[in-house]
């Protein structure tokens, strides 16, 4: 017999809906695959492009620092730098020169300054006056100190005469960014350092010029030899090998290789004890990529395995779907001789070209849309050619899954001897499997409970149980399952309602009822798909939360700058200009006596710290509240006779009345709270007012919502000085939380992927019954039912399918989340703790698509109805 093997592709159109369930289903399977692939390789690139940009610009290469040398001696230094970073691919080197602090003396007057000269200065620093480069540029706060100007020559004892000024420039601050962050501790003097201890520089822009007036290398040997002080002539020499950011690991990779050659070849023409440091940056940051893409691929895989089983699961329901749908003409097949395995060959050729074209689509769609859930959308080399290799295994195992479906299933209709089920696997078959999930959910909580991440020795990042993580969506599985079954239940003793005062109501559910099989699988696919939705928006919500509460505790504000005494009681250390959103705390350590303990005195201005302190976390404004009304209610009640000043005490600082803190300061607490602004440690607050004068406050820091610049600027126009800053967004290192949200948004990206199918799934049905519900729906209009009244049966119909899937997914999707967001702290040492946000977001447009699938779906039915030709579909 001649078989029809050739024409089985174009057969196949015939039924065009096995072809789009056949190319959906492969192009699922593939893009969960390619997308994990991505996914995955995209985490170390995100991890590195979040290292590097914390990076100053210099320090990206080599990182060389050079004791204090003769002049000659810093440029063959640069020099050999110079030839290393030639041969080993770096653009050049920056060198900087700068001498010990020197008191320079103009006329009458002199001030203490540096000399200092580095690579391209002149275009990087602000001239007020003048310009030339054949001089000396010096800082502002030297010119108005000593009144020189342009054409004055200072002196210096050991240099004699130099050459005159020739330009005035702007005093450098510290930015941490720029062409001057990796010199700051060079350039720009720190309030706390003693007068020569810093110092800010004269520069030479011209190295020729510096190196005109330097004494010769036998007068600065004898100078050391006599134990004089040579700082006039030796140079601390930077070497700073300026790179662009890598956008990839393997590009960091191989700066960092680069990196370590120049630094060795350094280390090899130098003595040890020449060098004040040198290294690579990049280290660090390689392993902190290695790690965070660790922890995400443990957590990724098994859910992507059991994703893809599922996946394939579904394309053996395909290959049975196929199987019943050519049932009669496989039968006739078989009585002529041809074999199950060649039936399922036939399958493979029908639906073989769609599982194909699908799995190009899915790989495809994964590229493009990777901007959506990937960390980075760089892709390093080759990781296109492994998604391919993934996609193209999984559309072999699918195929292959396609054709032994296909001839198991017929070898059991035509050729097994039909045998009765032993009562050991029909008892089974009613054991529901929502109880072995319900158990392997309580597992996975207690080991949640117990600590889903944990540090090993060595690493910084978390690493993840997957057991733990599983709890979520686990807990989803199990509702969804339970929820399915009680629908399926309902629905097959639905026959007992009687509701024909509202025939809308009772045509909807006997037409649910009637599919009641398809009604409850699509109910639990759009159900598990909107748990899983809620899940990885919920946990990755909470850690964005977290870091963003977490920083502003840590710093107790958007910004934070520290200002001396001498600042605070000259008034100067909030000015007007920044007032309304500032406040000044004090802070001091000491220790208590009864019981013995170290402990954090905050003081604040109980009536001003709302204006600066960070209120960004409900549970921290309320921590806020709370303190202060037991401030302000303590210090109202307080006896003009009473020592003891009224506290709060945060973080578990111990209790008492009278509790003594040195310095003549008793502590009575009025309150207690979990967490407050600025404070990680045990700490009382205490309101300024109630402090006696005699108790030395260490440190006075502004807290603001402003900029730290912007600070800065408002407390030095107002005359005042300040220490260091620190601003919220840079204070906390985010990769931490980074990772735990790059892991939860690829089950985000599984709960979008079921969400499609769910919907899918349903219109499939739609159309499969369209020919049956185009037939009763057209009978029933002819005997007299309204045609609202049938749109409203089929809103019925739909709607009970989607609402129950968007009530129950998303009320099960969140408590799952809120459960699992409190365990999943990568800094527990600091409050608060992760909290699921409430999804308003997520449930206003789960709202707006589950009433466009609804209206969709009724749309599509109603239609083939209005278009229904009875007599055709009768004799069909």
């Amino acid at each position: 017999m001649k078989l029809p093997w050739k024409r089985a592709p174009l057969v196949a159109w015939r039924q065009p809906s096995s072809l789009l369930v056949a190319l959906f289903a492969g192009l699922v399977l593939a893009f969960v695959a390619s997308a994990a692939v991505l996914h995955v390789s995209s985490v170390r690139t995100g991890a590195v492009d979040h290292n590097v940009s914390r990076f100053c610009p210099h320090l990206r290469g080599p990182a060389v620092e050079l004791v204090p040398a003769r002049f000659d001696g810093s440029v063959a230094a640069a020099s050999m730098a110079a030839e290393s970073a030639a041969e080993h691919g770096f653009d050049g080197v920056v060198t900087g020169l700068y001498t010990g602090v020197l008191m320079l003396e103009f006329g009458e007057s002199a001030g203490r300054a540096k000399l200092a000269y580095r690579d391209g200065l002149t275009e990087q620093v602000t001239v007020s006056r003048g310009g030339g480069t054949d001089g000396l540029w010096i800082p502002e706060s030297l010119a108005e100190l000593t009144g020189a100007d342009l054409g004055d020559r200072p002196r210096h004892p050991g240099l004699g005469e130099l050459p005159p000024v020739t330009a005035v420039y702007q005093d450098l601050e510290r930015t941490g960014d720029g062409y001057w962050c990796s010199e700051e501790k060079l350039v720009v003097p720190g309030p706390m350092d003693s007068e020569w201890q810093s110092a800010a520089p004269v520069f030479v822009p011209d190295r020729d010029v510096l190196a005109s007036f330097q004494p010769p290398p036998a007068v600065v040997d004898e100078l050391e030899v006599q134990w004089e002080d040579t700082s006039h002539a030796t140079f601390t020499t930077t070497l700073r090998f300026p790179v662009d950011a890598p956008t990839t690991p393997e590009e960091a990779a191989a700066l960092h290789d680069r990196s370590r050659a120049v630094v060795d070849d350094l280390s090899a023409e130098l003595a040890p004890e020449a060098f004040v440091s040198r290294g690579v940056y990049l280290d660090r940051s390689l392993q902190l990529a290695d790690e965070s893409s660790r922890t995400v691929t443990l957590a990724v895989l098994p859910l992507t395995v059991v994703s893809l089983l599922v996946g394939l699961a579904g394309m053996a329901a395909v290959a049975v779907q196929w199987l019943q749908r050519r049932t009669g003409e496989a039968r006739l097949l078989w009585t002529h001789g041809v074999s199950p395995l060649a039936i399922g060959t036939r399958a493979l050729l029908e639906l073989g070209v769609p599982v194909l074209v699908g799995s190009a689509a899915g790989l495809g769609l994964a590229t493009l849309a990777r901007g959506l859930y990937a960390p980075s959308l760089v892709l390093r080399d080759g990781v296109l050619v492994d998604a391919g290799l993934a996609v193209g295994v999984l559309a072999a195992a699918s195929l292959g899954v396609l054709v032994a479906t296909v001839a198991v299933r017929a070898h059991q209709l035509f050729q097994a001897v039909p045998r009765e089920r032993s009562r050991a696997v029909s008892r089974l078959r009613l054991v529901p499997w929502e109880l072995a999930t319900g158990a392997l959910a309580v597992w996975s909580g207690l080991r949640l409970a117990e600590g889903a991440l944990t540090v090993e020795s060595g690493e910084v990042l978390p690493r993840v149980d997957p057991v733990a993580l599983a709890f979520p969506l686990l807990v989803v599985v199990t509702i969804a399952g339970l929820t399915a079954r009680g629908l399926g239940w309902t629905l097959v003793r639905s026959h007992r309602l009687s509701s024909w005062r509202r025939p809308a109501f009772q045509f909807g559910v006997r037409r649910l009822a009637a599919s009641g099989g398809t009604a409850v699988g699509v109910t639990a696919l759009a159900l598990l798909a909107v748990g899983v939705l809620a899940v990885g928006g919920g946990v990755v919500g909470a850690q964005r939360d977290a870091f963003d509460a977490k920083s502003g505790v840590l710093v107790g504000a958007e910004s934070a700058v520290d200002v001396g005494n001498t600042t605070v009681n000259a008034g100067q250390a909030v000015p007007a200009s920044i007032a309304d959103r500032s406040t000044l705390v004090g802070r001091s350590t000491t220790s208590i006596a009864d019981p013995p303990r170290e402990v954090t005195v905050l003081v604040v201005e109980p009536d001003t710290f709302h204006r600066g302190g960070w209120l960004g976390d409900r549970r921290v404004a309320s921590a806020v509240d709370e303190a202060m009304s037991a401030l302000r209610e303590a210090e109202a009640a307080r006896g003009s006779g009473d020592t003891a000043v009224p506290a709060v005490r945060v973080s578990g600082a111990p209790r008492g009345e009278q509790l003594r803190a040195g310095s003549g300061l008793v502590l009575s607490t009025v309150g207690e709270v979990a967490g407050f602004p600025g404070v990680t440690s045990p700490t009382y607050v205490v309101a300024r007012d109630t402090v006696p004068s005699g108790f030395r406050v260490n440190t006075w820091t502004v807290l603001s919502g402003l900029p730290a610049a912007e600070v800065i600027d408002g407390i030095q126009a107002a005359g005042g000085w300040t220490i260091q800053s620190v601003e919220r967004t840079t204070a906390l290192d985010g990769l931490p939380f980074l990772t735990m949200q790059w892991t939860f948004g690829f089950i985000t990206v599984l709960g979008t992927v079921l969400a499609v199918l769910a919907i899918t799934s349903l219109l499939l049905a739609i159309e499969v019954r369209r020919r049956q519900n185009a037939l009763s729906g057209a009978l029933s209009l002819r005997m007299g039912v309204r045609l609202r009244t049938l749109v409203s049966s089929y809103l019925v119909e739909l709607g009970t399918i989607g609402g129950l899937a968007a009530l129950v997914g998303a009320a099960v999707g969140w408590g799952a989340a809120q459960l699992a967001a409190s365990q999943l702290d990568p800094a527990p040492r600091l409050v608060p703790a992760p909290a699921a946000p409430v999804p308003v977001l997520f449930l206003s447009v789960l709202l707006v698509a589950t009433l466009a699938v609804v209206g969709a779906a009724t749309w599509l039915a109603v239609r083939a109805v209005r278009t229904a030709r009875v007599g055709e579909l009768i004799r069909e």
